[in-house]
């Protein structure tokens, strides 16, 4: 084996002894490879890998280095091909190439780079997986039991991955998709195909009757022409009609060392902090169904200070932020800084209500809803 790598190390090294003017400027500087991205693909057999083998040259002290041949060789007997044997690094010290997979079923490529014989290669290794034709079972990953606003995408993605018999991934299987329920939803797109990962996704669109269940189907056609089917459910809401807040109590900002309770949507927050709890509320539609998947947006109304929907980082003027599956929304305020209260009369003082609104810019029949916090010194 050692044999070997030598021979290999010599193919991959020998480029670039006799590169031109353009390669390193610098010979007497102690250069070396890192692996960028690209390693421990899957394909299928006779196909090019769908990510490029990436690398960059960097000197002793770790700044990229540009104009170096890099060459790339596959280990001998491994099969397949590349899309080059020598590349220059671009001005960000990478080379890159792409690997076409060897004919074989369940074999491996393992393709190195190297731009010296005193630097130490890198190797690459990828594998073959089966062919679609070979492809016999589906699975749900995720996607399934979601809410959703009737004629509106659903939010999360529907996803299935295909396997062998052995439960091996088969890249490249086809995958078709059928909305079956009578409910006017639909897909994306249909077929789809498995990535290396053996996994393919699809966006669907709800029905557009309130209070229904769509079903989605995706499945494989398996050896001997049978069907491997899977079924994912979506329950449908009407459109957003009210939000209801249902926390606004708030104690004080850790400024002050005695906890206060103030019930309402009334909360005490210090200046530059933001309050120690949220806000909180729920969107319904007109028949009393939570709504998940509405985007409100969160504005600050009056004064300034910010709006978020977690109490990090400088806070904005306006945030959107979506319901949750129980239709919940979660939402924290901000007081202004104020350096010098008394004397900047754009500061507003103690005991200032300052406020902000919570409204859905695509439903505007929906009563928007604004939650006041009371400044403190």
């Amino acid at each position: 084996m050692k044999s070997l790598i030598s021979v290999v190390l010599l193919l991959v090294f020998g480029v670039s002894a006799c590169g031109d003017s353009d390669t390193i400027t610098n010979p007497t500087r102690e250069l070396s490879l890192q692996k960028i991205s690209g390693d421990s693909q899957a394909g299928a057999p006779g196909d090019p890998l769908p990510d490029p083998y990436v690398v960059k040259v960097v000197d002793e002290a770790g700044g990229i280095v540009p104009g170096v041949a890099v060459g790339f060789r596959i280990l001998p007997g491994d099969g397949g091909s590349l899309s080059a044997s020598t590349v220059i690094t671009d001005s960000a010290g990478n080379a890159s190439v792409i690997a076409t997979l060897p004919n074989e079923l369940n074999v491996s490529q393992t393709v190195y780079a190297g731009i010296s014989s005193s630097v130490t290669p890198i190797s690459f290794i990828s594998f073959t997986g089966l062919e679609a034709t070979d492809a016999s079972d589906i699975r749900i990953i995720s996607g399934d039991g979601q809410k959703g606003i009737t004629q509106d995408t659903l939010l999360d993605p529907l996803i299935v991955e295909v396997t062998n018999l052995d439960g091996i991934v088969v890249p490249g299987a086809t995958v078709k998709w059928e909305v079956i329920s009578d409910n006017g939803g639909s897909v994306r797109e249909t077929p789809t195909v498995t990535d290396a990962m053996g996994l393919t996704q699809n966006r669907v669109r709800a029905g557009d009757v309130p209070g229904a269940t769509d079903q989605i189907i995706a499945w494989i056609e398996t050896a001997g022409g049978l069907a491997d089917t899977v079924t994912f459910t979506a329950s449908i809401t009407g459109v957003p009609d009210t939000i209801v807040i249902v926390q606004g109590a708030v104690d004080l900002d850790h400024d002050y060392t005695t906890p206060e309770i103030v019930f309402g949507d009334t909360s005490f927050v210090a200046r530059g902090h933001w309050a120690r709890q949220p806000f909180k509320g729920i969107v319904y539609d007109d028949a009393g169904r939570t709504v998940r998947g509405a985007t409100l947006t969160w504005t600050v109304t009056n004064w300034f200070g910010g709006v978020g929907a977690e109490p990090d980082g400088p806070g904005a003027e306006t945030v959107m932020i979506n319901t949750a599956e129980d239709g919940a929304i979660t939402v924290w305020r901000k007081a202004p800084l104020c350096t010098d209260p008394v004397n900047e009369p754009d500061c507003p003082s103690e005991g200032t209500w300052i406020n902000a609104t919570l409204s859905i810019e695509q439903y505007p029949d929906v009563q928007p809803i604004t939650l006041s916090a009371q400044m403190r010194q």
